[in-house]
């Protein structure tokens, strides 16, 4: 495995850590505190484009078009953006709670 190749696996790797640490979370926190680890997730995806995007302009790479870790930034700010907005809902719903308790 090259040092690009490892790079590319270590970034995806990040997001996966980020998800068992939200179930973490969502086991663990009140609503709201999941509903602002969501925002952490934005954070990820965006620290992960900017090391992926200085990377390629460095060893002058041409700009990806659709590749695995594109899809996975993009599902990261997706779910992370959901969670970021609607977290508390979905904490309560699934707790057992209702949506009742979270108005």
């Amino acid at each position: 495995m090259t040092p690009s190749e490892r790079k590319w696996a270590l970034l995806n790797i990040v997001p996966i850590l980020f998800l068992i640490v939200n179930g973490i979370v969502w086991y663990a926190s009140t609503p709201a505190g999941f509903q602002r680890f969501g925002s952490i997730g934005v954070m990820v995806a965006a620290i992960m484009f900017g090391i992926d995007r200085v990377s390629r302009l460095r060893l002058r790479r041409p700009a990806r078009t659709n590749d695995d870790l594109m899809l996975t930034e993009l599902s990261l700010v997706g779910v992370s953006t959901l969670q970021w907005g609607y977290g508390d809902l979905f904490h309560c719903w699934t707790n057992g709670h209702g949506w009742e308790v979270c108005q």
